[in-house]
């Protein structure tokens, strides 16, 4: 490697322009003195200076100082606490200590194989670290606006074993761009200040030639996005966080593991308008392994996005993600899921917006949609809960899960219709779900109209031998159950609904006793294998479209004070 950082040395020094100051070091190791150099001038901010032969070192400056090019190979230079200004600037093989200093430069065009010392600021529109640096102690980095600018380049391997702070008020990081590691052994702060339509800051391979580069943060990791831009990026492509890690957005999107990302300690989130991504829908992953932890609360984040892609939750302490925003001038949360998601922990998620599109859930799961987004949520279906589920719609608009792809459910499912608004709740949209276990429908005080509807297209909707439909405490709206088919003669289905609450059932076929007390029933093509018992509790009039066959016992009580039910309207059939 170091011959071909020789070669590429040659070839950018045939580039450089000619210096007006070459350090001879003939005096002692002051800068100031003018017999130390060639002319026996010191530098001045029209100086184009080198410095390739260490005598006298290390070069030690008196105070600050300014030139318009430097140029430091195989040497040694002490700032101390003062700052080294430059336009332009190459460093090679070199020896640098600060205590405090600065050195200032439009352009780090070469920074290569460099052992830094004691605190260091740098300040610069556009350069690069290469390979090869070992900063000792903390640096910091700031990158100034500039339009026609790349950006500021880290490539492995770099170490830095002190703190490290990067602002960035210009077009960007980029950590870590070809093979080889980047390795923070101390903390890592990255403020985003940037003020440009478009920025993006990179940690990890960025698919240059398609060689792999990563980044181990062994230390913390603080991530502070102030810029309100919604095209902003963080890219976390290629990493390991080994250590407690927060990431704060305003308006930009963090990706985390566009590659591969490993998440060892705890990863906290928090956002007021921007978004999150966990992995990609495609190649990328990120882990949270076994010790990785993930942290959102209720208040941490406002009107964001956190997609769960292709991420794994390898964690076994349950999981809670309150994204339910309080302020409804903010834009809605979300959480959505893919096809690649995979969580082993219990799960609570509340969110104005829940769009599940695949994703296997090991744990018990609770998915909350809350407040009112005026508009349908759509979940696409294809997930697998293995475990009991619960599914509650608290927001004033319909909510589709299994739109387009069978859900698989291994146990209970819970569905709760609460809102005061009217809203609707529908379950297994997509056809032949199968319910392994029982089928639990509530709803709450506050809900008024809507309901929950379970199953629309044919032969939709069917439950293993022995599961059974539970409707309990059902005091407002419907609990439609639609193209259902029941088997098992052990099940004992009971529907208690109360208040204006009213049951709807639709193509259906029971094989267990099934027991209704209903204010309302409404009854159409539905097959009842063993005893039927229905108690109207509510005054009005309700009916029976007709055309259900009966093959068990029959009984109809009528409890209301006024109305009545006419329940054969059309052919029907009592075998017994």
């Amino acid at each position: 490697m170091r011959f071909l950082t020789l070669l590429f040395l040659l070839l950018t020094f045939r580039g450089h322009a000619q210096y007006t100051h070459v350090w001879k070091g003939t005096q002692d190791n002051q800068w100031n003195n003018a017999t130390n150099w060639q002319p026996a001038t010191v530098p001045t901010t029209s100086s184009k200076v080198r410095i390739d032969t260490c005598v006298n070192c290390p070069i030690a400056l008196a105070s600050s100082v300014k030139v318009d090019d430097l140029y430091l190979f195989s040497t040694a230079l002490s700032l101390q606490a003062h700052t080294l200004q430059s336009n332009t600037l190459s460093v090679y093989f070199s020896e640098l200590t600060a205590n405090n200093g600065k050195i200032s430069s439009q352009e780090i065009r070469v920074f290569v194989e460099n052992t830094v010392l004691g605190d260091l600021q740098f300040e610069t529109q556009n350069g690069q670290f290469q390979a090869g640096n070992t900063f000792q102690n903390a640096v910091q980095i700031t990158l100034n606006a500039c339009a026609t600018c790349a950006g500021f380049v880290m490539y492995a391997p770099n170490v830095f074993n002190g703190q490290v702070r990067l602002t960035n008020k210009g077009q960007g990081f980029t950590v870590s761009a070809y093979s080889g590691t980047v390795t923070f052994n101390k903390k890592m702060t990255l403020i985003n200040a940037a003020t440009a339509d478009v920025t993006s800051q990179y940690f990890g391979q960025k698919d240059y030639l398609n060689v792999r580069g990563n980044v181990v943060f062994e230390d913390s990791v603080v991530v502070i996005d102030s810029s309100s831009n919604r095209n902003s990026r963080v890219w976390f492509t290629d990493v390991r966080f080994n250590a407690p890690t927060l990431l704060n957005t305003k308006g930009s999107t963090v990706y985390v593991g566009m590659k591969a990302a490993e998440i060892n300690s705890s990863l906290q989130l928090q956002s007021n308008g921007g978004a999150f991504e966990l992995g990609t829908t495609t190649s990328g992953q990120a882990v949270f392994t076994t010790s990785g932890r993930l942290q959102l609360k209720q208040g941490d984040c406002s009107g964001t996005r956190l997609a769960w892609n292709n991420c794994k939750y390898l964690n076994n302490s349950a999981l809670k993600i309150d994204i339910s925003s309080t302020d409804t001038t903010q834009l809605s949360n979300e959480f959505t899921t893919s096809d690649s998601a995979y969580i082993v922990a219990d799960l609570t998620v509340l969110s104005p917006l829940i769009q599940l599109d695949g994703g296997t859930f090991n744990g018990k799961a609770t998915f909350n949609r809350t407040k009112s987004p005026y508009f349908p949520q759509m979940c696409a279906g294809g997930n697998v809960f293995a475990d009991s589920l619960t599914i509650i719609n608290s927001s004033g608009s319909p909510w589709f899960w299994g739109a387009t792809r069978n859900d698989v459910f291994g146990k209970s499912v819970r569905a709760v219709h609460s809102a005061k608004n009217t809203n609707e709740l529908y379950l297994a949209q997509a056809g032949s779900t199968t319910f392994k276990a029982n089928l639990t429908l509530q709803s709450t005080p506050s809900a008024n109209a809507g309901g929950i509807f379970v199953g629309f297209g044919a032969d939709s909707v069917r439950f293993d031998n022995n599961a059974k439909v539970v409707i309990d405490d059902f005091g407002a709206g419907t609990a439609g159950l639609f193209n259902v088919r029941q088997r098992g003669k052990t099940a004992q289905n009971r529907f208690t609904l109360h208040g204006n609450g009213i049951l709807r059932i639709e193509n259906s076929t029971f094989a267990g006793v099934l027991a209704a007390n209903i204010p309302q029933l409404y009854l159409n093509n539905s097959v009842f294998l063993q005893p039927v018992v229905f108690v109207k509790t509510a005054n009005g009039l309700n009916s029976s479209v007709g055309n259900n066959t009966f093959r068990s016992r029959l009984q109809l009580v009528n409890n209301a004070t006024a109305g009545s039910l006419k329940f054969v309207f059309m052919d029907s059939n009592l075998s017994k």
